[in-house]
């Protein structure tokens, strides 16, 4: 094995080590790797600056002007990229058989891990720089041999990373803070014992409202009301609250099947001895799935629990209807 080749070998690990560590940071996956792989970019593009010569301030000579700093190191073969500008989106395909990054690619996507291509990420990344707009990219294909596709374009991005910033931990640019389960369960019998009937409330009310907010920050990113569902959905289990899976999703007729799965509500209630009701509910759950439907289907949805874990169930399920039904 020539040394080139065992450095691209050494390349390909280091970011699948990368996606494995990603995988296990809170909010972090696929934005983590973007992130790592941007910082990178960066630190490329300062070193070798002198290389990059841009014919002209649109984004795909910005590109061509990219892989042909790569190329001149060996990094990338520039005959492997396509371009072609639609509109603002530039559309590139790359030869797979050609890319330095085919092991990691092929192997985080086989495992699960996250995955984020580390050249059409640096096309993004060099272009927003130069340009000084947020620019997204899309990878729409994959394959294990034959042509990749991603494009890049102008859009905002939809910012849930948890970052440390000095002393400050935030979650899209909003303060936040960890706490444990006990700390907070303990918090939770301290208003059961005091207020029994309110807690319920407390949950439902709390988990509705916030959840109303997050609809509507994300809400213009995503004309389909299903996208937009199944994104929301991601975020509470990137956090650790709760893994919703969608089972049935029926606008024309206004009707939802949710199954939640580890809902830290379940160990509060089975540790702290939480009755609420005779039959015990996930209250924050109700009020998420509540919120969410009724911004999407534009009527007031409410949201009841069918089955819950902490009674035995191996998953919560909620069914989400119409209040006037």
């Amino acid at each position: 094995m020539q040394t080139i080749d065992f450095l691209h070998k050494v390349l390909n690990h280091l970011y699948l080590g990368m996606s494995q560590v990603a995988e296990r940071v809170p909010m972090g996956g696929a934005y983590w790797m973007e992130m790592s792989i941007a910082m990178m970019s960066q630190r490329i593009f300062n070193e070798y600056k002198q290389y990059f010569a841009p014919a002209s301030g649109q984004a795909e000579d910005i590109c061509l002007a990219w892989i042909d700093l790569l190329g001149q190191f060996g990094s990338v073969d520039n005959e492997a990229f396509g371009f072609k500008t639609i509109n603002e989106t530039v559309n590139i395909s790359v030869e797979s058989k050609e890319c330095n990054y085919q092991d990691y690619c092929t192997t985080a996507r086989g495992e699960g891990l996250p995955f984020v291509c580390p050249v059409l990420t640096g096309f993004k990344w060099i272009t927003s720089y130069v340009t000084n707009r947020d620019y997204q990219l899309d990878m729409t294909a994959f394959p294990p041999n034959g042509t990749c596709a991603g494009a890049i374009f102008p859009a905002q991005r939809l910012k849930n990373i948890l970052v440390k910033d000095g002393d400050h931990i935030s979650i899209a640019g909003e303060r936040a803070i960890v706490i444990s389960t006990d700390a907070f369960g303990y918090l939770l019998k301290a208003i059961y014992e005091y207020a029994p009937h309110v807690l319920r409330q407390v949950l439902y009310e709390s988990s509705y409202n916030s959840s109303l907010a997050e609809y509507d920050r994300i809400d213009p990113h995503y004309p389909n009301k299903r996208d937009l569902i199944e994104w929301l959905l991601r975020y509470p289990a990137l956090l650790g609250v709760i893994r919703y899976e969608i089972v049935e999703f029926d606008e024309e007729s206004k009707r939802a099947c949710i199954h939640g799965y580890s809902s830290y509500l379940v160990d509060m209630y089975q540790q702290h001895e939480l009755c609420l009701s005779p039959r015990i509910s996930c209250h924050s759950a109700r009020g998420r799935l509540a919120a969410y439907f009724t911004r999407a289907w534009g009527e007031d949805m409410t949201c009841e629990e069918t089955r819950c874990q902490s009674m035995g169930s191996e998953f919560c399920e909620f069914i989400v209807l119409p209040t006037s039904s």
